[in-house]
């Protein structure tokens, strides 16, 4: 089974939805802006996973992926005589599953294929403990046809 460990010094980013605008008497899908942080922070992933694995060809077959996003700490997090150790990231924004998609499709050809290939994913999200800076730590396993297991209904 092989194992691609990749280190991403970036601020995370979550993938943001396309709106919807409107120009004169038509609705039309509007993409995300040229200027959004998430396509700075798609570079660095795509960016780190070249420097680490170099232009090779993507996986073929299915994969897991692993993702730990750090996010920075609030203000009102920090302080400065307590010990200041990671803890879990609950926030309203930053949605897990925009943020792993973010990572996904920013590999999209680079690691991988296509991110259809991922058949289980997981994803933490943490605040950066004391002088930690943000990051993304992703862990893609390509899996061994031998060692799936096919889901199999429950008995009756």
């Amino acid at each position: 089974m092989a194992r691609y460990i990749l280190f991403v010094p970036a601020m995370p980013v979550a993938q943001p939805r396309p709106r919807a605008v409107s120009a004169g008497k038509h609705a039309r899908m509007a993409n995300v802006s040229a200027r959004h942080p998430i396509h700075d922070f798609k570079a660095s992933v795509r960016l780190a996973w070249r420097e680490r694995y170099g232009d090779g060809p993507p996986l073929s077959g299915r994969v897991t992926i692993a993702c730990v996003f750090v996010m920075p700490r609030t203000k009102a997090m920090t302080w400065k005589t307590k010990p200041m150790p990671r803890v879990p990231y609950i926030a309203r924004k930053n949605d897990w599953d925009n943020l792993g998609k973010a990572v996904s499709d920013a590999l999209n050809g680079v690691a991988y294929e296509d991110d259809g290939q991922i058949w289980q994913a997981h994803v933490e999200r943490w605040y950066a403990s004391g002088e930690e800076a943000p990051h993304v730590k992703i862990t893609i396993t390509a899996a061994e046809a031998a060692k799936e297991k096919p889901c199999t209904p429950p008995p009756k």
